[in-house]
């Protein structure tokens, strides 16, 4: 019987990975697995990074909303409104000032964390926003270095021990023996961590029996303190100058190692006989974390130029009594970082934790 003829294979078959032993060999022009992850990763990173550029170019192209964490009328606000407005004349743009007050500036903050990383929504936050309630708040529903973009310092100044004029006590020395012969007939207005971190450490120091009355703003204590309502106001300065000035509250010493600029006659906490208890606040202003770099550069070098300006500088001691402290946004996480670190032993000595 005739055999068939045996089919010849083509070379393409004979030498296709199912039929042959030898592995399979890439060619040198194919990627590996690891540089295809790379370049993957690399591609993804500069589409972000040119997304973050084209917003940044745009940026911005609707109002700004700048959130602080105290009610209307107190010396913030309206250092707040000053900034805005001299922004929004630098971008072309509306900045609004949004009021969320209570909760020890908690309120503002986590609403600024969890807003939208795109610029249109900024904090302006307090020394104690950052600083101090990290250690009060086991539980605090931020965190001052992961979720946020610092920008720009603001601002820093001095709190003051204030009291009416027609008080049995002129200086703190006074104050502090009319305490010791009246031990729990006082009491002061407080309205923050900071200024309460500063009145208790203040009486520690002194070893006097005041009573602390808390209050949401520096305003409301001002309307108490003149009403009679307590006796004293550990509070920011600015809203007081005027009625010092028309002599109806005496300021009987600053927080801060230096004078305070709009009452150079009146001393520091230090000169007064207790140095160990100075303290300075600040403000400054903040993005949500993830907001593009070019954004925040953006904006760091308009809030810079504004404070920069003498007119700015003059409106800001004159009225306020605050000294514009501009920065870049390393030197203020660096500030966040060192106060941190120096004032949460403080703040856990003589203040109760939250639970």
């Amino acid at each position: 019987m005739k055999q068939p003829a045996r089919r010849e294979m083509s070379n393409e078959y004979v030498k296709h990975p199912r039929h042959m032993k030898m592995a399979y060999q890439p060619s040198r022009t194919s990627a590996s697995p690891r540089t295809s992850t790379t370049r993957r990763l690399l591609l993804t990173l500069a589409a972000t990074v040119a997304c973050g550029t084209a917003m940044a170019q745009s940026y911005p192209n609707r109002p700004i909303r700048l959130v602080i964490p105290f009610p209307p009328g107190g010396g913030t606000d309206v250092m707040a409104r000053m900034v805005a407005q001299k922004l929004q004349g630098a971008i072309g743009q509306a900045v609004v000032v949004e009021n969320k007050a209570g909760g020890d500036t908690i309120i503002a903050a986590q609403h600024v964390a969890r807003a939208q990383p795109d610029g249109y929504t900024l904090l302006m936050a307090h020394f104690s926003t950052m600083a101090l309630n990290p250690a009060l708040y086991p539980k605090l529903p931020y965190d001052p270095i992961k979720d946020f973009a610092p920008i720009s310092q603001l601002t820093y100044t001095s709190i003051g021990i204030i009291a009416r004029a027609d008080a049995p006590y002129k200086s703190v020395r006074e104050l502090v023996d009319y305490a010791k012969a009246n031990p729990g007939k006082l009491s002061y207005g407080s309205s923050l961590l900071v200024t309460k971190l500063f009145a208790e450490s203040f009486k520690a120091a002194a070893g006097i029996d005041v009573l602390e009355v808390p209050y949401r703003g520096s305003g409301q204590i001002l309307t108490a303190l003149l009403a009679g309502d307590v006796n004293l106001s550990v509070a920011d300065l600015s809203q007081y100058v005027p009625h010092v000035q028309q002599g109806t509250l005496r300021v009987l010493a600053t927080s801060g190692a230096t004078r305070f600029p709009q009452l150079p006659q009146t001393p520091t906490i230090g000169e007064s006989g207790f140095k160990d208890t100075e303290l300075s606040t600040w403000f400054g202003l903040f993005a949500p974390a993830g907001t593009p770099p070019a954004i925040i550069q953006r904006l760091n070098a308009e809030v810079v130029k504004i404070l920069k300006d003498p007119q700015t500088v003059k409106e800001m001691q004159d009225n306020l009594g605050y000294d514009a402290t501009p920065t870049t946004p390393e030197q203020l996480e660096a500030l966040v970082k060192a106060d941190m670190k120096r004032w949460g032993p403080e703040v856990r000595k003589y203040a109760t934790p939250a639970q």
